[in-house]
């Protein structure tokens, strides 16, 4: 998967839940959701671009079990609780579409460094069918995401305060914008 589809399945699971219960909105952070969404990504990849015999694409920012450990002491910190769990959240769900290629058991069960060049990873985001599909897909569904959140194209291109109400659930804030 690709940073696209890593973002927006996240976030439509999220407004789905929303939908279903206005309260649940409270309980958590989109701008923390969208990090934990790539985060694995911004750690790995880099570091099997820069240090490819040492680690993986998807190598131990892909651990379930690191993931396990770092989430439960944030959510274990009340001032850390919804960053942490949000952060979860959006972490979870990408290990999910990442499925099966990642190291389930690490570090208690070795596993196979994969190794991939920059061209590989382009390559395959120019050339394999899924992927475009799914980028495709995800990009159209943050673009009417956006579009219903009253974020883009409603009245200007960008509309920063529905941007920072949706990323940071500030809604008094919106509210009282809208009444002066």
């Amino acid at each position: 998967m690709f940073i696209l589809t890593h973002i927006f399945v996240p976030l439509l699971l999220i407004e789905i839940f929303v939908q279903k219960n206005k309260k649940f909105e409270e309980n958590f952070k989109r701008w923390a959701i969208i990090i934990g969404s790539i985060l694995p990504d911004i750690i790995d990849k880099p570091l099997s671009l820069t240090f490819s015999t040492l680690f993986s694409g998807r190598g131990i920012a892909h651990a379930p079990l690191l993931w396990l450990l770092i989430i439960g002491i944030l959510v274990i910190i009340p001032k850390t609780r919804i960053f942490g769990g949000s952060l979860g959240y959006g972490v979870f769900l990408h290990l999910l579409l990442d499925i099966p290629h990642i190291p389930w058991l690490w570090p208690f069960v070795p596993y196979e460094i994969y190794h991939s060049s920059f061209q590989e990873w382009l390559n395959s985001l120019l050339n394999n069918p899924v992927i475009i599909f799914s980028e495709v897909i995800s990009f159209i569904g943050l673009i009417v995401l956006f579009k219903l959140k009253k974020i883009i194209f409603d009245g200007k291109i960008i509309n920063t305060i529905s941007l920072k109400r949706f990323l940071f659930n500030h809604h008094n804030d919106y509210k009282a914008r809208l009444n002066t």
